[in-house]
């Protein structure tokens, strides 16, 4: 029922995008084709896991493939802004390549080896810090959680348990203290955040609710078309449930819902404790950068499914 709902919300894309395209009213393709890279994502992963074909060796390869290009492309992505003078290193900067390291949070329950897993996972962490990007640190305090929790498990004894604990809190707690004290961009993006400073997201949240709210019978229920704030507004709705809320109306919210209520309702069905931190990890990105970003959009998002797709894939009766 997930992949089937992933589907129907993908066919709900592609329909509009078609009527968009015949109004020579449509956005670049760009667009079509990052939501069906990241919505097919779960399926293709879910199919080669149920036929056998993804191996632990295999998964650890591409984790550390992927991480590797995500440091690159993070490095890359500074060293363009810095370029281009839209920040100036004494300031800070914010980078948004961040969100390829929260997107990778997920993989590390499917990593059998602790220490790459573990490495993994502080590479990510400092990368999502360093990025100073506020939704990206949101977004992965969930997973963080889960796998210092999902890591302490392993151990033996419950003191191991609690100094492992007490140890990894302490050491990240005081790593990124520091970090913070140092830059003093971060906490000047936090504050700014504690101020209520939502770098306009409240005056485009509430005109995007206007477009709908204030829409015509059909508009209210159909939507006014793919990516259609752009043109309303201005710009994307940066919220997903505005976003399909103004695009597909109120039935479109309802098929993008299903995929949540589906998505709970594997989690439920499962009974691997690995299996159910990836799927925990990865709706709990995605609801929280539903709320704030652009999720389902987002092409890195078929990062972020690929493990899902995977434990669908092991257990493709039983949770679908």
């Amino acid at each position: 029922a997930l992949e089937k709902a992933l589907l129907v919300f993908l066919g709900v894309n592609f329909l509009y995008y078609g009527i968009a395209l015949s109004n020579m009213t449509a956005t670049s393709m760009s667009a079509i084709g990052s939501i069906a890279m990241a919505l097919l994502s779960m399926s293709a992963f879910a199919f080669l896991s149920n036929h056998g074909e993804i191996s632990s060796s295999m998964l650890t390869v591409a984790f550390v493939v992927l991480l590797v290009g995500s440091v690159e492309f993070f490095y890359h992505m500074r060293s363009s802004l810095l370029l281009e003078g839209i920040f100036d290193e004494d300031d800070g900067l914010t980078n948004n390549a961040s969100v390829a390291f929260v997107v990778l949070l997920p993989w590390l329950f499917l990593i059998k080896n602790r220490w790459i897993a573990l490495g993994g996972f502080l590479v990510c962490l400092f990368h999502i810090v360093y990025g100073a990007k506020r939704g990206d640190i949101v977004a992965s305090v969930i997973p963080v959680m889960l796998f210092i929790y999902s890591f302490a498990r392993t151990q033996k004894g419950w003191w191991r348990k609690l100094l492992f604990v007490m140890a990894i809190v302490t050491v990240l707690g005081l790593g990124i203290w520091q970090f913070f004290q140092e830059d003093e961009y971060l906490q000047e993006r936090l504050m700014d955040t504690i101020e209520g400073n939502s770098s306009g997201r409240d005056t485009i949240f509430r005109n995007a609710w206007e477009c709908w709210y204030y829409a015509d019978d059909a508009q209210f229920w159909l939507g006014h078309g793919f990516l259609s704030t752009i043109s309303l507004i201005g710009k994307a709705a940066h919220n997903d449930w505005l976003e399909v809320l103004v695009d597909y109306g109120l039935l479109g919210v309802m098929v993008y819902g299903a995929i949540f209520y589906f998505f709970v309702r594997c989690i439920r069905r499962e009974h691997n404790f690995s299996y159910r931190m990836v799927l925990l990890a990865s709706l709990s990105i995605w609801i929280l950068k539903s709320l704030y970003s652009m999720a389902y959009l987002e092409a890195l998002w078929a990062v972020l499914l690929a493990p899902a797709g995977i434990v669908i894939g092991q257990n493709r009766k039983r949770l679908l």
